[in-house]
C-alpha cells in the first residue's frame, strides 16, 4: 500500500493506519444499482486521499472481540486489526477533500464523487 506522495507504508505505519481506521464498505448490492461507477479501478484513484464516507452506521458483532477491536478495552495491542467493530455500510456517498491541506468536517473544499 502507498500513498499518493510515493511514500510506500512501513509495517509499523501500516499496522497504526489499521488500528486506528474504521471499516466502510461499498457493498455490490447497492454499488450495482445506485453507483455503476464506483468501480474498483475508479475509487482506487483516491488511495491516500482524505475521504468523506456518508452510510449506515452498522455494529459487526463478529468482531466485538479483542483480538479484532483495538477499541475493547481488553484488546490484544499487538494483534488487533481495527480501532472498533462499528462499520458504515452500504456507503451511500463519498467525498474528496481538495485541499492541499487537511478538510474540517464542514470544510467547503469538499467535493462529491459520482
Amino acid at each position: 500500500m502507498g500513498l499518493r506522495d510515493g511514500h510506500t507504508l512501513t509495517d509499523a505505519e501500516r499496522k497504526r493506519l489499521q488500528q486506528t481506521s474504521m471499516v466502510v464498505e461499498v457493498t455490490p448490492h447497492y454499488r450495482a444499482q445506485y453507483k455503476p461507477t464506483w468501480t474498483y479501478d475508479f475509487l482506487r484513484q483516491y488511495v491516500g486521499r482524505q475521504v468523506k464516507v456518508v452510510g449506515q452506521l452498522m455494529l459487526d458483532n463478529d468482531h466485538t472481540v479483542p483480538s479484532d477491536n483495538c477499541a475493547d478495552p481488553n484488546a490484544d495491542t499487538d494483534n488487533c486489526w481495527r480501532m472498533t467493530a462499528w462499520e458504515i455500510h452500504p456507503v451511500i456517498r463519498l467525498y474528496v477533500c481538495t485541499s492541499t491541506t487537511a478538510c474540517p468536517r464542514s470544510s467547503s473544499a469538499w467535493a462529491l464523487i459520482e
